[in-house]
C-alpha cells in the first residue's frame, strides 16, 4: 500500500491503522477490542483494496476509449469531411440565395400590379372628372343663358 499514498482510500485505510494501534499500545483489558478492530481493519484494508482494484479497472477502459475515439478523427476522417462538408456549405447558401431572389421577384411583381392600377385608377379618374367637367360646363352654359335670358325680360319689361 505504500506505493498509492495518493489516494484518498490509502490515506483513510492509514488513519484506521493508526487508530488501531493507538487501541492496541492501552491496557491488556481491552486486548479483545483490539482484536475486533484489527479484523475490522483487514475487512476495511480488502474492500479498498477490491475498490482500488475497480478504479483502476475503469481507468484503463477510459484510456481505452479515449484512445480509441482518437483514432476514429484520422486524417482519413478529415479529409472525408473537407470533401463533404464544402457542398453542403454551399448547398444551403445556395438555396438561401435561391429563395431571397424568389421573393425579391414576387415582390417586384406585386408593386409592378400595384403600379398599374394606381395608373389605371387615376386615369378611369381622369376621364370621370373631364365628363363631370364637361357636363358641369354645360349646365354652367345653359344658367349663364337663362341669367341673360332673364336679365333681357326684366330689361324689356321696364
Amino acid at each position: 500500500m505504500a506505493d498509492r499514498k495518493n489516494t484518498p482510500w490509502d490515506a483513510m485505510a492509514e488513519r484506521v491503522a493508526e487508530t488501531i494501534k493507538r487501541q492496541l499500545t492501552k491496557a491488556d483489558g481491552q486486548s479483545e477490542q483490539a482484536k475486533q478492530l484489527v479484523a475490522q481493519q483487514q475487512k476495511t484494508n480488502e474492500l479498498l483494496e477490491k475498490l482500488h482494484n475497480s478504479i483502476e479497472a475503469q481507468t484503463e477502459e477510459f484510456r481505452d476509449w479515449r484512445e480509441s475515439t482518437r483514432r476514429s478523427v484520422s486524417k482519413a476522417f478529415l479529409r472525408k469531411m473537407l470533401v463533404e462538408i464544402p457542398p453542403v456549405v454551399i448547398a444551403v447558401l445556395l438555396a438561401f440565395g435561391i429563395n431571397s431572389w424568389w421573393q425579391q421577384r414576387r415582390a417586384d411583381i406585386n408593386a409592378e400590379k400595384a403600379y398599374r392600377n394606381i395608373v389605371s385608377e387615376l386615369s378611369s379618374n381622369f376621364y370621370v372628372c373631364q365628363s363631370i367637367i364637361e357636363t358641369d360646363t354645360r349646365n354652367l352654359e345653359k344658367l349663364q343663358a337663362e341669367i341673360q335670358a332673364a336679365n333681357q325680360g326684366t330689361i324689356d319689361s321696364t
